[in-house]
């Protein structure tokens, strides 16, 4: 019989006692398959709730009555997840895939470990199973649809972000990642409709209201650019961002002007607009 310790963890002042998750299947006599279903009922009902406290001490009675229950194992791998050990989610997330090493949450959720972390071949090969087991996991397809973006393939990208939305439509986050996307691709009218209906939904995302400046940005309209950056990151960083826009643009007059009101803007000298001011001369050198 396996046995698997995952590590004392801390949540607010309290130091938390570790789950001891084994491998046997049977419920113990005096138990019941109705105490199970409660157990598992109040422990999401808790992590839906964001208490954490009483999730560990519910999943610390199931462990106790029925200890390899998938479900419990799943909401365990949830609570690890919650409070950000990802050890120990992925000690239990290799415990479900024991016993079943098609569990699309399972394999969902080391994809997304994996990406989180900058694996992009493993996390995708978790997530493309994760797919092709269930086309409707639309977390799996917003990985995909990420690393492809990561990897240059703004076409593979933009369809799985489209899945997603078939799946889950209008959803914000699916929706942002499809704008920058398109920022990426180029099409930025499109990027800037996209953004806008993303901040409709979820409004204080500060990545989807940076893109969307960056998208206005890059079509020229640095004065609306650079208030939103201002309000986002003040004015030393807005002046370099626009900066940049009108470098990608092809306006050097333009990106020279607003990188060095960056530089002038912070007394501490902005090493980032200096870089991209550098930009600017190689490229004039060069074409000399």
């Amino acid at each position: 019989m396996k046995r698997y310790f995952l590590p004392a963890l801390r949540i607010n002042s309290f130091i938390l006692l570790v789950l001891l998750v084994t491998g046997c299947a049977a419920i113990p006599a005096g138990s019941s398959q109705s105490e199970t279903d409660s157990l598992l009922a109040q422990t999401e009902l808790a992590l839906n709730a964001g208490d954490l406290a009483t999730a560990l001490v519910k999943l610390r009675a199931l462990q106790g009555i029925d200890p390899a229950n998938p479900d419990g194992l799943r909401l365990s791998a949830r609570f690890y997840a919650q409070i950000g050990d990802t050890e120990a989610q992925q000690l239990v997330t290799a415990q479900i895939l024991e016993q079943n090493p098609h569990d699309v949450q399972a394999l969902a959720w080391l994809g997304l470990s994996a990406l989180r972390s900058g694996q992009l071949t493993v996390a995708a090969a978790y997530l493309q199973q994760v797919a092709a087991i269930d086309p409707f996991q639309w977390q799996a397809l917003n990985g995909l649809g990420v690393i492809a973006d990561a990897e240059g393939r703004s076409a593979d990208a933009q369809f799985y972000f489209r899945q997603g939305l078939a799946v889950i439509p209008g959803h914000p986050k699916l929706t942002a990642n499809l704008g920058w996307s398109k920022v990426l691709s180029g099409e930025l009218q499109e990027a800037e409709v996209l953004l806008q209906d993303a901040l409709k939904t979820a409004p204080d995302v500060l990545a989807t209201r940076s893109n969307l400046a960056f998208c206005i940005a890059l079509q020229g309209r640095y004065d609306q650019a650079r208030q939103m950056y201002t309000t986002l990151y003040g004015e030393a960083t807005a002046l370099n961002n626009v900066g940049y826009a009108a470098l990608l643009r092809g306006e050097r007059e333009v990106a020279e002007t607003y990188l060095q009101q960056a530089i002038s803007s912070r007394p501490s000298f902005y090493a980032k607009a200096a870089e991209n001011l550098a930009l600017i001369e190689s490229s004039s050198l060069q074409g000399n």
